[in-house]
């Protein structure tokens, strides 16, 4: 299993888990790069990143529901 496949199964369960959230990733058409947006905003880019980069990003962007 690749990065991205791993990172899209962790992105899946969470959508379900915090399904007020809005979690999706975007494909940006003009330059091919993906991102993670949270709430309808562009939170970051995973394209090219490792994946415990970008994981580490995505909790951190989902630290709130720890609360």
């Amino acid at each position: 299993m690749e990065d991205s496949e791993i990172f899209s199964e962790v992105l899946t369960s969470f959508q379900k888990r915090y399904p007020r959230r809005a979690l999706c990733v975007e494909k940006d058409l003009d330059c091919e790069n993906e991102y993670v947006s949270i709430d309808g905003q562009r939170e970051f880019c995973i394209t090219g990143y490792c994946l415990l980069y970008n994981l580490q990003r995505l909790c951190k962007c989902l630290e709130a529901e720890l609360n």
